[in-house]
């Protein structure tokens, strides 16, 4: 019984009313009003008057209003069956529309998405921890230094990315349930304003030199911890001369990764470039600075396009709708059938356990770290990509199948499991939103490969099991932790380093492929390479092409990056792995 039924049964209900008893018409009127509007809630409320009304025993009847009653009853119960019918569909229809990304299906203030709360949780585990802080910084020497334009351009892109001005709380009166918070481009200013100037007497030296000095000072100013709940998750540094000449000059950049990611990082310098030579020329300009930050601002706020908070939003309906329960078996089932991932035991060069630090104390000394970057032949590249291709696999599965060997030779283990970061940019209305999408796939490839087996048969074991990720990997990864967790003995149960195992329950290292950019030599600036300070994991690999400087397009190189923890590794023994990993 639907709409059109359930309006029959209120019209005959309300005739019924009418030779009985002419007042209660007008409860029916107004629920058929109700009904005819759509307004489920409006339509309960009188539907529970008239039952509340049938249902009166005391009420004198004569034999003629006993069987108006009866008849009424009748009614009432067919009307409340469409009712309660049109209620589920409302249910329904209203779940349909939540589980469809679309604009404004988010408030000002709203829950974190799954990868937001992961690294919330993080950032409030240690305050004071700049492990998550996203550090760029590029050097230009033949583009003209304007501070007005360059503060522009910052405030510009604040007000266009609703990440860039979202602050991170706990909401009190709702079970300190955490909560993000967009507030306007004012609210940045004073005290809490993203852009800064640094004055350094090393930019009026041009000696190599002076590139280490001038990091450093850099790595400085940006190892500062983020106060998520009332800082903007972005701070903007002009390096400049005392003197402030046109150049040289320094932009660096520093994010919170609660509000970027590598894609999310290209839209950002996308639009700086863009937005900085606009207010450059801003003299010929027929619309004024300030002008078009306003409209960038209410753009954004327009509930023309999807935002993060409608990501977020969507993402939980989702996940509550049961609609990717499926999906969440098969994490389930790749964590738990074989029982639960061991701890990946690598041959640290520190024999000694690092012992569980105060989760308030400065960063610990399992975070510092160091990074070893190394590049192939170009033979070694073009013959390893022609393998993969007649393979039907992907760099990305090709390079992650000689890192698992890697692996498996340095621990002597062949069941463990390797994080993978995927983009979570699936949708196209995705593609331009600034924020952190990023969901980690824990890929547990358990595929024996002895030192005489054929590769292509390996590699072809891996691309399955990346297949298989990727045909699930809408699942948060926060998610799968939650349930393996739940469905877990307690963490006595689990053997290995506490410490270690505490920060990182499934998997301890980290495969990436990065897509790079071809057009390096068009650049008008220097990317300053920056100190590294941080690890995050006892070993993460990141993968990329590098074309090198006046190489011809596409005679590229594979270029990596091997991250590790300094109280774990020596760099000389890095290295050695990645020569490893070369040769394999």
């Amino acid at each position: 019984m639907h709409l059109a039924a359930a309006k029959e049964d209120a019209v005959s209900i309300h005739d019924t009313f009418s030779i009985e008893r002419n007042e209660n018409a007008v409860d029916v009127a107004a629920l058929t009003r109700a009904l005819d509007a759509g307004q489920v809630d409006v339509a309960v409320h009188w539907l529970q008057l008239l039952l509340m009304e049938s249902g009166d025993q005391d009420h004198p009847l004569t034999k003629r209003r006993k069987t108006i009653k009866h008849t009424r009853v009748r009614r009432l119960k067919t009307l409340q069956n469409a009712v309660a019918q049109m209620l589920r569909d409302y249910d329904k229809d209203r779940e349909e529309d939540s589980l469809t990304l679309r604009p404004g299906l988010a408030t000002a203030v709203c829950e974190l998405s799954y990868s937001q709360l992961q690294m919330f949780a993080l950032q409030r585990m240690r305050p004071s921890s700049t492990a998550y802080n996203v550090v760029r910084a590029l050097q230009f020497t033949d583009v003209p230094l304007d501070l007005a334009a360059l503060e522009s351009a910052c405030n510009a892109l604040v007000a266009k990315h609703e990440a860039l001005r979202t602050c991170f709380d706990v909401d009190a009166s709702a079970g300190a349930q955490p909560r993000q918070i967009v507030h306007p481009l004012s609210h940045f200013q004073g005290e809490l304003g993203v852009f800064r100037v640094v004055q350094s007497e090393l930019l009026t030296l041009l000696d190599s030199s002076s590139d280490a000095e001038l990091a450093a000072v850099v790595a400085k100013v940006a190892d500062e911890p983020f106060d998520l709940a009332r800082q903007a998750p972005i701070r903007v540094y002009a390096v400049v001369s005392p003197e402030q000449s046109s150049t040289p000059w320094v932009l660096a950049v520093v994010l919170h990764h609660i509000a970027t990611d590598a894609a999310s990082s290209q839209l950002f310098w996308n639009d700086f470039h863009t937005l900085y030579d606009r207010f450059l020329h801003s003299e010929n300009a027929m619309v004024s600075t300030a002008e078009v930050i306003r409209q960038l601002e209410v753009e954004a706020s327009s509930g023309s396009r999807v935002t993060y908070r409608d990501f977020a939003v969507w993402q939980r309906s989702r996940m509550r709708s049961g609609v990717l329960a499926p999906a969440l078996q098969y994490w389930m089932q790749q964590l738990t059938e074989s029982g639960a991932p061991p701890l990946l035991e690598l041959p640290f060069d520190s024999g000694s356990t690092i012992a569980s630090v105060e989760l308030n104390a400065p960063e610990s000394s399992t975070t510092k770290g160091d990074v070893v970057v190394f590049r192939s032949a170009p033979t070694l590249q073009k013959a390893f990509s022609a393998l993969c291709h007649a393979q039907g696999a992907s760099m990305f599965m090709g390079l992650l199948a000689v890192f698992y060997l890697l692996i498996g030779r340095l621990s002597g283990q062949q069941d463990f499991v390797i994080g993978a970061p995927s983009s979570g940019r699936g949708l196209a209305d995705l593609q331009d939103v600034m924020g952190y999408f990023v969901n980690t796939l824990p890929l547990r490839l358990g595929v024996k490969c002895s030192e005489d087996a054929d590769f292509t048969e390996f590699l072809f074991s891996v691309r399955e099991v990346v297949l298989g990720a990727y045909n699930h990997m809408e699942i948060p990864f926060h998610k799968v932790l939650e349930h393996l967790r739940a469905t877990a003995q307690s963490d006595r149960d689990v053997g290995g380093d506490a410490e270690r195992r505490w920060q990182h329950p499934l998997f301890q290292i980290m495969f990436s492929w990065e897509h790079s950019d071809d057009s390096s030599d068009s650049k008008k600036y220097v990317e300053l390479s920056l100190p590294h300070q941080s690890a995050k994991f006892d070993l993460m690999l990141s993968m990329r092409y590098r074309r090198l400087k006046g190489a011809a397009v596409g005679d590229r190189v594979l270029e990596g990056s091997m991250e590790f923890p300094t109280a774990r590794f020596t760099r000389d023994t890095v290295e050695r792995f990645t020569g490893y990993y070369l040769t394999f």
